[in-house]
């Protein structure tokens, strides 16, 4: 399914489970990306950039996929919404 967006390169993944201060996420988001990007120095990844305003030590290069688990034994996904861009933020800005 993530085959059109990472064009056959490794993907990996993390499950996020802490949003801001630390606090345990109702629902973990699970988000896929290509090491081989990060390290390329590809085209930096705007939608990450607008939502770190550019703050982010390291930035972040390719395509990423967020996708939140449903229900409580993370069986399926539901789309990432707007209330989960600071969550999001945070691992991105902590990201080194």
């Amino acid at each position: 399914m993530l085959e059109q967006y990472f064009h056959g390169m490794e993907v990996g993944h993390l499950i996020l489970t802490e949003g801001l201060n630390g606090e345990p996420l109702r629902f973990p988001l699970h988000i896929w990306y290509s090491p081989e990007m990060l390290h390329k120095g590809t085209q930096i990844n705007r939608s990450i950039f607008h939502i770190t305003s550019g703050a982010a030590d390291k930035p972040w290069c390719g395509p990423v996929v967020a996708l939140k688990f449903n229900g409580s034994r993370r069986q399926g996904y539901t789309d990432a919404g707007s209330n989960d861009l600071p969550a999001l933020s945070a691992y991105f800005l902590s990201y080194k």
